[in-house]
């Protein structure tokens, strides 16, 4: 394997295990509901919470990626991610889940860092977003067969263990895969708050803009709606055990293929 094929798959791995923390819980909802002796509304806002984390952060955090060096803010999230991994292992109650929870939330805005990254830089480019798109959307459909997998050999908390070593491997692969960044002066006039206002302001000038917003709000709306209750809908109706809650998830790692043609619909 040439070494930019190599890149290209560890980018896409990372990728995937990264978006994962986020979406480990949904399959293993029955489980941990049962654990901490606490209503279904409950457990099901800890999905809820981390997404308002990951918005927060696209608007807030990843416009500092034009005034900071992209590689620095990388390292920063995957050490929230590890150590929201390694909080959540040790959390005693939903509490302290759902402050764990928001930090992943946060923590997964990696990607699009990366992507704006790669896709700016000599060595990369955009060619490698579609892969990174696959590694991503794998990630977010076997996640649930993987923490499903792991509470039944161990137990439900065993999985953020597991994500909180992989996400400090994936730091040390990240510092060792991607090149520093020429250090880069912002240009006169050019403000952090002026791009944060800028993003909500295209909302309105760009009809555009508010077409695609609207398609990506119902198709993740209908996505998270059905796997954040599917696994709870399996248990209490089919009687399903944590396994085979997790070979029904895989059931939508088939649609991810749609994604390896993503370059070649682009170009056209």
């Amino acid at each position: 394997m040439s070494k930019e094929k190599w890149v290209s798959f560890l980018l896409s791995v990372i990728c995937g295990f990264t978006v994962a923390n986020i979406y480990y819980i949904q399959s293993i909802v029955p489980i941990v509901m049962n654990d901490l002796h606490i209503s279904y509304y409950m457990i099901s806002m800890i999905y809820t919470i981390s997404l308002t984390g990951n918005v927060l952060s696209l608007i807030f955090i990843t416009p500092l990626g034009d005034f900071f060096d992209r590689k620095y803010i990388i390292s920063i999230l995957f050490l929230i991610l590890s150590l929201s991994c390694l909080f959540l292992f040790f959390s005693t109650n939903i509490y302290e889940i759902y402050i764990c929870s928001f930090f992943l939330g946060i923590g997964v805005c990696i990607i699009p860092i990366t992507i704006a990254y790669i896709s700016t830089h000599v060595d990369f480019g955009i060619k490698y977003i579609g892969k990174i798109m696959s590694g991503v959307l794998l990630g977010a459909l076997s996640s649930r067969f993987l923490s499903s997998l792991f509470t039944s050999i161990w137990n439900w908390r065993s999985i953020y263990l597991f994500s909180s070593i992989m996400m400090i491997v994936s730091l040390f692969a990240i510092q060792k895969i991607l090149p520093q960044e020429c250090k880069r002066n912002s240009k006169e006039g050019f403000k952090y708050i002026n791009i944060v206002v800028n993003s909500f302001s295209f909302l309105f000038k760009d009809k555009n803009v508010r077409i695609y917003s609207i398609y990506g709000f119902m198709v993740m709306a209908v996505f998270s709606s059905f796997w954040n209750n599917i696994s709870i809908y399996l248990s209490d109706n089919f009687s399903l055990n944590q396994i085979y809650i997790g070979l029904f998830s895989l059931t939508g790692v088939a649609g991810v293929s749609v994604s390896i043609f993503s370059n070649s619909i682009l170009k056209k």
